[in-house]
């Protein structure tokens, strides 16, 4: 039985970009307003530090904020690149089975679609992901990420303001469409009857206990 050992550095054999830059963008989004992380300009970071690529991303924020967002952007990625690392490594077996090019593998690949919508908050955000999810959830970063059958689902809660991320994947388009407005249509609806669940203003307390 023949052994080996694959070393990739920074897409050499596997290109992880299309992987890492939705969950990028997705922190980035919580923590400054600059436009979305286009591929072409995620994947002419991949070979630098985590201080090159936040100074040249971020440059209106501070350093040690901006790194930390990258930081932060690491810890997003993994569930992303932990799928995409199984599939690399079952394309990699069934080369080696068959005797097919890594082209024609890639050919039969099925390509997803993403849809995308935030819903503004008033009630816990906790209380409403944990609803939403209904023991059908999987850690996703900061977020929760829930398989439906037919796609997935991503709820990031957004740090910058009082809102929820919704991401939907699906092979079909208008799957990934329709998935995304039903949990965000829920999670309004959820919102909604949590808010009214919340005391009066003048009956709420500060954290230090004091009525507001």
């Amino acid at each position: 039985m023949e052994t080996g050992i694959i070393f990739d550095l920074d897409g050499t054999l596997w290109d992880a970009t299309e992987q890492m830059l939705p969950a990028w963008n997705r922190v980035m989004a919580r923590y400054s307003d600059r436009e979305p992380m286009t591929l072409p300009e995620l994947r002419s970071y991949m070979g630098k530090t985590v201080e090159e690529i936040a100074a040249a991303a971020l440059p209106a924020l501070p350093e040690e904020q901006r790194v930390e967002v990258f930081n932060r952007c690491s810890v997003e990625e993994l569930p992303w690149l932990r799928d995409a690392a199984f599939a690399a490594a079952r394309i990699c077996s069934r080369m080696g089975s068959s005797g097919e090019k890594l082209e024609a593998l890639m050919s039969k690949t099925p390509r997803f679609s993403s849809w995308k919508r935030e819903v503004p908050l008033h009630g816990n955000r906790g209380l409403l992901m944990q609803t939403l999810a209904e023991g059908k959830a999987a850690a996703g970063g900061e977020g929760v990420r829930i398989h439906t059958g037919n796609g997935w689902v991503y709820l990031v809660p957004l740090s910058r303001r009082p809102a929820l991320r919704i991401l939907a994947e699906s092979p079909d388009l208008e799957v990934a469409a329709e998935l995304c407005d039903f949990y965000a249509g829920r999670a309004a609806q959820l919102d909604r009857e949590l808010s009214r669940q919340l005391p009066p203003p003048e009956q709420r307390e500060s954290p230090a206990g004091e009525r507001l």
